[in-house]
């Protein structure tokens, strides 16, 4: 879904599940054809070598220490940042697609900045009197203002009181609800004119649907879905019940268009769209290919629509599509809704396709970095790949337990400029910025149905002693990549015997596993449950891939020599998806190969 476009007059082996997502339908669009991305995830190409890509507009800056480049967004974003933005979006193509400007990438990538870590961050740098958001009363007037009287579309019958505004009581008229309810007249349905072209009403709470399909217990259930949306949203963005008391939204549901058309219920100055878009009291949803994803597209509308009417804003695109992605990826069953819901399976978001489209493209060598996706400019969601991007950052940042309490602070910054909203993220996440990038790394490399973010975490400990000593590492079986405390060198070689029995899996009885694993199941070409190691230097910028993607197998016992010098993480093999059911711990020693015999060659220190 992407807002207003105003512009200013200037593959591989899943281990138990056997899971595989290579056949899953997705939505149909454009594919993003970036040829030079690489697979690094933290950073472009260009980045990977020393060159960093930078936003569209962005002015010149040194990048902080631990983030990435052009992590914030640019000055001429600012501008671009139009009221509009929170009084309209869409889902899917919308705009003159044969336009050049509907098909610029609003990312540039043909400027590059040179990489310099350890800058000291720049004061900020703003044209005078520049509103981070615009009243939206006064922007709504100002758009009524500039266009031509027109009378009623047929099938919108508004009578003298639909169009006086809504007059908030006092002491609330400056909540975002109160001033949009002010400015946006809402629309009367004629629905006499509807029932004669095969339109129904269904009534909820929150939600009026309007819909040409047939009456049927998943179609008749929507509202009442909404409804239970509502309440979850109000706990999700900390917005006081009481506020969405009298909130109802208008929605179409819509298998012919052309009835809709007819009826007066599809505006003829809403842009073209591919599967759903949202404008004041309105929502429009295409039918979909699934009950599941007309379930996803209702609820993504209907976050739009909540954020705008209660945050008064969606922040950046990508904020604004992950979240409305996050929150409508579901499950309904028995009556119950759980929202930022992560499917477990292809059967539980049937037709969706975002876990495909982040695999399928990692798998062609175009993994988006962080620093991209926090790039999407207005135009970016004319594509259907931004979305899974999109719902990816969102789900990972919402999930992770590093990051989820800053994460859900970003909705007090959706007013603020697209610069200074991404100068805010960097603010939540400069600390720790080079982990976030690893875990993201890992997070898009191994990414499956059922992912447990929580569990999948890396465990970073603090300063890492020297290896110089023979030191015992405790692994739990139910965890990721885990810190062993220990700081290994480039070419020397190292000792490391396992030892200990642990559970990888429980079915119709416990799985148990030593530290060679268990060669009856494997999980990326290697025995599920064996030990592995991998050195990540925690005190350098990532080169490119985290080396936590390509680890070494230790088994029981073994003699290694890393290629590069930092800290050693060690875990058990397993999908990030069946962590769950593991338990137990196993020890892991670490010395110098040659402590207590002569030294092989070459394997001498320093």
């Amino acid at each position: 879904m992407t807002h207003i476009l105003t512009r200013p007059a200037a593959a591989s082996n899943k281990g138990r599940a056997g899971r595989s997502v290579a056949n899953e339908p997705t939505c149909r669009g454009a594919r993003l054809e970036y040829s030079s991305r690489l697979p690094c995830l933290g950073r472009s190409t260009s980045a990977a070598t020393g060159v960093s890509v930078r936003r569209a507009g962005a002015a010149r800056r040194p990048a902080r220490a631990w983030a990435l480049p052009g992590f914030s967004s640019g000055r001429a974003a600012a501008a671009l940042l139009l009221v509009a933005i929170p009084l309209a979006g869409a889902c899917g193509r919308h705009g003159d697609p044969a336009t050049p400007q509907a098909r610029k990438s609003t990312v540039d990538r043909s400027r590059d900045q040179t990489r310099d870590f350890g800058v000291a961050k720049p004061q900020k740098q703003r044209a005078s009197g520049t509103k981070a958001l615009a009243d939206p009363v006064t922007v709504t007037r100002r758009r009524e203002e500039s266009q031509p009287p027109r009378t009623s579309a047929p099938g919108l019958e508004r009578d003298a009181a639909a169009q006086r505004p809504v007059t908030a009581p006092i002491g609330v008229a400056s909540l975002p609800e109160a001033r949009l309810a002010a400015s946006i007249k809402r629309p009367v349905v004629g629905e006499r004119r509807a029932a004669a072209a095969g339109i129904r009403r269904i009534a909820g709470e929150h939600l009026e649907l309007y819909t040409d399909l047939p009456a049927d217990p998943e179609v008749d259930a929507l509202p009442k879905v909404f409804d239970v949306a509502v309440q979850q949203w109000c706990k999700y963005f900390n917005i006081e019940p009481r506020r969405t008391a009298s909130w109802r939204v208008i929605g179409y549901l819509m298998e012919r268009k052309e009835r809709f058309a007819g009826s007066g219920l599809l505006p003829g100055d809403l842009p073209p769209f591919l599967n759903g878009y949202q404008r004041g009291w309105e929502l429009w949803v295409y039918e979909q290919p699934s009950v599941y994803y007309r379930r996803h597209m209702l609820l993504h509308e209907g976050t739009h629509a909540f954020m705008l009417w209660f945050l008064g804003g969606s922040g950046p695109p990508w904020y604004m599509e992950g979240m409305a992605e996050l929150l409508a990826t579901h499950r309904w069953q028995d009556g119950e809704l759980t929202l930022a819901f992560f499917p477990r399976s292809r059967e539980d978001a049937s037709q969706l396709g975002r876990i495909k489209i982040v695999r399928d493209e990692y798998a062609a060598g175009r993994a988006m970095t962080l620093d991209q996706i926090l790039s999407y400019g207005p135009t970016a969601h004319l594509r259907n790949e931004p979305y899974g991007w999109c719902w990816a950052v969102a789900a990972f940042l919402d999930g992770q337990p590093d990051y989820r309490d800053r994460f859900r602070t970003l909705p007090s910054h959706v007013l603020e400029d697209w610069d200074e909203f991404s100068s805010s993220f960097d603010d939540l996440f400069e600390s720790d910025m080079r982990q976030l990038v690893e875990q993201w790394q890992l997070f898009v490399v191994n990414l499956d149905y059922g992912y447990d973010l929580a569990r999948e975490a890396i465990v970073y400990e603090g300063t890492a002693t020297d290896a110089g000593d023979s030191k015992v590492i405790r692994i739990r079986a139910d965890r990721g990549w885990q810190s062993a405390g220990v700081e290994v060198e480039r070419g020397v070689r190292y000792a490391l015997e396992c030892s200990g029995r642990y559970q990888v899996a429980r079915d119709s009885e416990v799985w148990w596993s030593e530290p060679g694993g268990v060669t009856i199941r494997y999980h990326r070409g290697m025995p599920l449950g064996v030990v592995l190691a991998a050195v990540s230097d925690q005190t350098r910028p990532l080169p490119g891939l985290t080396p936590l993607a390509a680890p070494l197998r230790v088994g029981l016992k073994c003699e290694l020599e890393f290629p590069n010098s930092g800290t050693l993480f060690l875990r058990i093999n397993d999908s990030p998806a069946e962590l769950a059911d593991n338990a137990g711990q196993l020890d892991v020693r670490c010395s110098p190969a040659w402590q207590g015999r002569e030294p092989a060659a070459g394997s001498e220190r320093d």
